[in-house]
This record gives structure tokens, C-alpha cells and sequence, in this order.
């Protein structure tokens, strides 16, 4: 998992140094980081922080080979939060992946520590069926039905 994660971090790290840096989206307050992730069947589910983005993302645990028809193409998980719609992403570099927005944009966000805190509690909304604010989901709701 680490060398996954580790290649994730590096080339958004690299696309925000040489594409994004110098653009309004681009928070400098923020560096890139992986967050929470852990094995949910064939993925690594958590948090991906970026300067100009949060989102949930499922990396698979081995590459995927990078299909550009595929990417923006809508894809759902089954997790306890119930179906939940990914859209399937990804480079040459790191293959496909999955994500799901938690923040499209961070600005607005004033530093490490509040982008981590919205990721944890995204990925703890979707890992255990509450959301964000702990109000407890209808059974119905939880089993995605």
C-alpha cells in the first residue's frame, strides 16, 4: 500500500508544481497528502488532500492500466454510507482511480489541519453510514435501499 499511496502523493505533487501553482484554485496553505487510506476489497479507500481539491478516492491495489475512454465515467461503491457515486480518473503515471468530492475547490480552506479534519469526517461518513454532523441514518438509508 505505501508505494501506491507514495506514487499517488508524488504525481499530484508534481501536477501541482508544473500546471496549477501560479492559478487562483491553488491554495498554498495546502500540500499534498494521502489520509486514512485502508483495504476495502480490490481499493485502498481514503482521503487525498491537494491545494486545490479534497476528495475520497478508491486506488485499486494493483495499477490499473490507464484508459483515457473511461475517464469521467460514473461509477458507484457499495459502502456502509450506502451507493456511493465515484467517477473514474487517473494518468499514465498512476493508472485509473476512483474519487468522490469532499471539497471541489479549497479555498476557503485555511490550513493542514482543516483539510485533514474534512477528510477524516468525510471518510468517517461514508466507513460508518453517520453523517458528518453524527445524525444517525435511516436503516433504509444505511443499507442503501
Amino acid at each position: 500500500m505505501e508505494e501506491r499511496l507514495r506514487k499517488l502523493v508524488e504525481r499530484f505533487e508534481s501536477i501541482g508544481e508544473q500546471t496549477l501553482r501560479d492559478l487562483p484554485l491553488f491554495n498554498a496553505g495546502l500540500c499534498v497528502e494521502a489520509l486514512g487510506f485502508e483495504r476495502d476489497g480490490d481499493d485502498f479507500l481514503g482521503a487525498l488532500i491537494t491545494p486545490w481539491f479534497i476528495n475520497i478516492v478508491a486506488l485499486p491495489t494493483a495499477r490499473l492500466p490507464y484508459d483515457e475512454a473511461r475517464v469521467g465515467e460514473a461509477t458507484t461503491l457499495a459502502l456502509p454510507r450506502g451507493e456511493t457515486r465515484f467517477t473514474l480518473g487517473g494518468d499514465r503515471a498512476i493508472g485509473m482511480l476512483r474519487s468522490h468530492p469532499v471539497r471541489t475547490s479549497t479555498v476557503g480552506v485555511e490550513n493542514q489541519e482543516q483539510a485533514r479534519a474534512l477528510a477524516r469526517e468525510a471518510l468517517a461518513a461514508l466507513r460508518t453510514g453517520f453523517d458528518p454532523g453524527g445524525t444517525r441514518l435511516s436503516r433504509r438509508q444505511f443499507l442503501g435501499r
